[in-house]
């Protein structure tokens, strides 16, 4: 019967699994699991008060290993934040990175100007720099005491990076989104929600601001089964650049941005996880040697394991993930080249290991390579980063 339900939740027939595992109670009550699993599946049906009487009976058993505990608590946190009408999210996340090219110099000091070859001075070639880095996350969930799981929600979300050579790249920016996500059609599509947001930001460049921009987006997510969840999105943003003394022709850049993107993650097993997407992205600029289009492909897995210290009973997890990018330019710039419309290859690979160490804190690993060929050498690139950090969520 336990093998029946676990099919039946697999293929989306809910009532029939918890219809299974209820029947299962009536022959014997001593069952923690299975007041486990149906806590679980009420919980995917909105049934939150019924799921968190059946996960409170089965956290009453004696002898019950740490993992089950665990699983049992975390699914009782979000009931607890599915119910209430305010909920509050974060994280921060700080640490230091190593670039081997951290201004993105040209690989060659082989140049172009006006169409003519030039030499680039060392001083603006490749050059490698530390910097460090704190970011951090804020949500808020306005929830709309619906059978669905909808909400209002707003995140505030900002970055900043300090160079300890190349100052006039420090950055730091901050962005807000607010919109409500609903069910689409519950009654006939199961597991479909859509978000439609506003959002504004601003993104400052070596203590300059570089630009500004409004704009808004829409976001439809599937949750395919228990292994699969599809998202697909479309944002739009007007950029409103402007010239500083370090950047007078920035306002070339700006224009109207519109990226569509569709990405995937599909759990192979509890340890496996494959992730993908495509993105397309128009670019407007105001000028047309700045104007492009761009499309990008990714590709990844995420694996689980026990940590290596029996003190710490959460997994750890390491993930490789590939992408490639190619962009095209809608004209040439006169400065560079006035004969050859720019385009560029841009390809990354990374590798991230997540070490937890509680609920809340875990300590961030990542390298990352990424090289981008263009067909003028003053584009092509390539370049390392090295980075370590802690991330603490709340």
């Amino acid at each position: 019967m336990f093998e029946f339900a676990a099919l039946a939740a697999r293929l989306g027939e809910y009532d029939a699994a918890i219809s299974t595992l209820e029947r299962m109670l009536i022959y014997n009550a001593d069952l923690p699991r299975v007041r486990l699993e149906l806590g679980a599946l009420y919980m995917r049906i909105g049934a939150d008060e019924m799921a968190r009487v059946y996960l409170q009976d089965a956290l009453t058993a004696p002898e019950m290993p740490d993992s089950v505990r665990e699983r049992i608590e975390t699914l009782l946190a979000q009931i607890d934040q599915r119910t209430a009408r305010n909920v509050f999210a974060g994280s921060v996340f700080g640490g230091l990175r190593y670039q081997t090219n951290a201004n993105a110099g040209p690989d060659s000091s082989q140049v172009q100007a006006f169409g003519l070859d030039a030499r680039l001075d060392d001083e603006f070639r490749a050059d490698d720099d530390f910097n460090a880095f704190l970011s951090g996350s804020l949500v808020h969930r306005y929830n709309f005491d619906s059978p669905y799981g909808e909400w209002w929600e707003t995140r505030l979300t900002g970055y900043g990076a300090w160079q300890f050579d190349f100052t006039d790249l420090d950055i730091a920016l901050a962005e807000i989104q607010t919109g409500p996500r609903i069910a689409l059609n519950p009654g006939e599509w199961k597991g479909t929600s859509l978000r439609v947001y506003a959002l504004g930001n601003v993104v400052d460049l070596g203590r300059r601001l570089l630009y500004a921009s409004v704009g808004g987006g829409a976001e439809i997510s599937q949750v395919v089964n228990d292994q699969a969840i599809v998202d697909l999105g479309y944002a739009f943003r007007y950029k409103d650049y402007h010239n500083s003394d370090r950047s007078p022709n920035a306002d070339d850049y700006t224009g109207d941005e519109h990226t569509l993107g569709l990405t995937g993650r599909y759990a192979i097993d509890p340890d496996w996880m494959m992730f993908g997407g495509v993105t397309v992205i128009r670019d407007d600029a105001k000028t047309a040697h700045q104007s492009n289009w761009e499309y990008g492909l990714l590709a990844g897995v995420r694996y689980s394991y026990a940590a290596p210290f029996e003190s710490i009973q959460l997994p750890w997890q390491v993930a490789l993930a590939v992408s490639f990018g190619e962009r095209w330019y809608d004209d040439a710039d006169v400065a560079v080249n006035p004969n050859t419309d720019r385009s560029d290859n841009i390809w990354q690979v990374s590798l991230n290991h997540s070490a937890r160490v509680t609920s809340e804190i875990s300590i961030e690993s990542q390298i990352r390579y990424e090289d981008q060929d263009s067909n003028l050498t003053n584009y092509s690139y390539d370049n390392w980063s090295f980075t370590l950090g802690v991330l603490a969520t709340f």
